[in-house]
């Protein structure tokens, strides 16, 4: 009998820690991103400068090669939404600032991109934009997002 109830308690214990594990892995994207994101007291600017960063910055091309310049942070990338040109070098300008969590790994699958980043720091990345169309840009667990969009 005793063993009945003792066997109960340690498997409702490791249930219990299973449940609470899976929540703070899942939380620390989220949590981070609720806490970092700097918003504006006035909702009109907000508006403006949420659309800014909505907005498709294409990149500049310099000596043949496409360059842009990214921030990214633990809950979103600066620009969010790239313009790239086919068949031409392009060179990704990384600066990780407070990078905590799946933010942490850059996503870019239509380009061949797939890097983890460091928490604060700068990072160089290349990659060869070969097919038009648009594709995603994420983080490991596909919770931010953005958008490469890749023109003849």
């Amino acid at each position: 009998m005793k063993t009945d109830k003792n066997n109960r308690i340690s498997r409702l214990s490791i249930l219990t820690f299973l449940i609470i594990s899976a929540i703070l892995m899942l939380s620390s994207c989220s949590s981070n991103a609720a806490q970092q994101k700097p918003k504006i007291g006035n909702p009109y600017l907000q508006k403006l400068a949420d659309e800014k960063n909505s907005a498709p910055v294409a990149a500049i091309i310099k000596d043949g090669i496409q360059q842009i310049d990214m921030n990214i942070y633990s809950d979103r990338y600066e620009p969010s939404v790239i313009k790239l040109k086919k068949g031409l070098p392009a060179k990704f300008n990384i600066k990780s600032i407070d990078n905590f969590g799946c933010g942490r790994t850059l996503v870019m699958p239509s380009i061949k991109v797939y890097k983890e980043l460091p928490e604060n720091g700068e990072v160089v990345l290349e990659a060869l934009p070969d097919k038009v169309g648009e594709g995603p840009i994420t983080c490991s667990m596909g919770m931010f997002s953005g958008k490469v969009i890749v023109e003849e």
